[in-house]
């Protein structure tokens, strides 16, 4: 199968962009009032980049 055009990827990815902001913008009160969630999100976050970058990492032997 054919991998999308340069085009129809920048697309999706503006598409991806603008679902995270109104989600973002939604959440936003419950963000307010709760800020534990805020910190329990920054964590998964930093999670998910110290684990890409640990997979980023080449194999030395």
């Amino acid at each position: 199968m054919e991998g999308p055009t340069p085009i129809s990827a920048l697309i999706h990815v503006a598409t991806i962009v603008v679902a995270g902001i109104f989600l973002v913008a939604h959440i936003l009160p419950l963000l307010i009032v709760i800020p534990y969630i805020m910190n329990l999100i920054s964590l998964i976050g930093i999670i998910i980049v110290l684990l890409g970058a640990t997979l980023a990492c080449p194999k030395i032997y």
